[in-house]
């Protein structure tokens, strides 16, 4: 007849290799934070050129946007009202599309 502490022993046995498979299940798996990497946000910025190049564009408000690789800066001067649609790209704003602005006609007064 087993004695009282052999039945302890071999209930805390059969308890823990009920228990330790288990916990496998009590958090889901880490996945990595590059996973959750949601699309970067777009904004957009109105305002009047004060300098442009071929990478870089700064307006007279003082904000200043590196232009991605591809985007056509040739046709814009200073002094222009343009559109700018960017995103982050670590602490940079980066530019990935540059439109005119049109000029807005002004309201027919009334006679």
């Amino acid at each position: 007849m087993p004695t009282p502490m052999k039945k302890l022993v071999l209930a805390t046995a059969a308890l823990l290799a009920v228990a330790a498979p288990l916990s496998a299940f009590a958090a889901p798996p880490a996945t990595p934070v590059a996973a959750h990497a949601a699309t970067p946000k777009e904004h957009t910025t109105k305002g009047t050129i004060d300098t442009i190049s071929a990478d870089s564009l700064k307006l007279k408000s003082g904000t200043m946007f590196k232009v991605k690789s591809g985007v056509a800066t040739d046709s814009f001067k200073a002094g222009q009202k343009v559109s700018v649609r960017w995103t982050m790209d670590g602490s940079d704003k980066l530019a990935d599309t540059i439109k005119a602005s049109v000029a807005k006609k002004p309201a027919a007064k009334p006679n």
